[in-house]
C-alpha cells in the first residue's frame, strides 16, 4: 500500500464556491460537442462523397483509428 500521495497544489487553489454547477456546466458543453460532431461529421462526409457506403466505410475506419491506435501514435 502507498504510504506518501502527492496531492496536486492548484485543487488546495481552486475556489470552494466551484461545485455541482460548474461540473455540470463543463459536462453538457463537452456532451454538446461530441453531439454534434457525430451528427455534422457523417453528413458532411456524405455529402462530399456522394455515397453512403463510402461515408459509412470512412466513419467506421476514423472509430477503429481513434480507438485501436496507441495514444502516442
Amino acid at each position: 500500500m502507498a504510504t506518501h500521495v502527492r496531492h496536486p497544489i492548484l485543487i488546495a487553489e481552486a475556489p470552494r464556491s466551484l461545485g455541482a454547477r460548474s461540473f455540470a456546466a463543463l459536462y453538457t458543453l463537452e456532451s454538446l460537442a461530441r453531439a454534434t460532431l457525430v451528427t455534422v461529421l457523417p453528413l458532411t462526409a456524405f455529402a462530399l462523397l456522394k455515397e453512403a457506403a463510402l461515408a459509412a466505410l470512412l466513419a467506421v475506419t476514423g472509430w477503429l483509428t481513434r480507438t485501436h491506435l496507441p495514444r502516442g501514435m
